[in-house]
């Protein structure tokens, strides 16, 4: 518990600190390393309200961000990986809010929470052995990270490609 609010206090900081500077035009080019860039095809990592955006951006932006961070992981650079790290945790945050308003089922509900709380949890220790604190590896935690964010993209997959403002379909399977 202890933990999880050391995380929570932590992305705050970070959504302070990214209010107050957002992202630096630097920020928004491409990686000349892996070629990705930070700029979305709707909006740019700077001065955003995720709570804004809708469910099947924020999965795809958790799928986004957890592919740049694993690659700096695996690269041995949590340097790279420590922004992206704190950006998904504001992401993360709002998700179960989004899944709610998407009007998923509540056994769907509680299968977004669950995994959105394990990649809070997984990703806060990787964070806090990169601020010198307890936590765990990359290594420890990778594969749950994996299998939680797969959990949220068949999300994506499953609700992203059709408008639910129609009330044409049932969300309970």
């Amino acid at each position: 518990m202890i933990r999880a609010i050391q995380f929570v206090c932590l992305f705050a900081l970070g959504f302070v600190i990214s209010i107050q500077t957002g992202c630096s035009k630097a920020d928004t080019t491409a990686d000349a390393t892996t070629g990705q860039s930070d700029d979305h095809d709707d909006h740019d990592h700077g001065d955003h309200d995720h709570s804004d955006m809708s469910f099947g951006v924020l999965i795809a932006e958790v799928e986004e961000l957890s592919g740049t961070i694993s690659d700096s992981m695996a690269k041995d650079d949590a340097g790279a990986a420590h922004d992206p790290l704190h950006h998904i945790g504001d992401v993360l945050e709002v998700l179960p809010e989004a899944a709610k308003k998407e009007g998923l089922s509540e056994a769907d509900q509680k299968t977004v929470n669950g995994a959105v709380a394990k990649l809070m949890d997984a990703y806060g220790a990787v964070d806090a052995i990169m601020h010198g604190e307890e936590g765990k590896s990359w290594d420890e935690v990778k594969g749950e990270i994996d299998e939680a964010t797969q959990t949220l993209t068949a999300f994506e997959h499953d609700h992203g490609d059709h408008d639910h403002d129609d009330g044409d379909h049932d969300h309970d399977k």
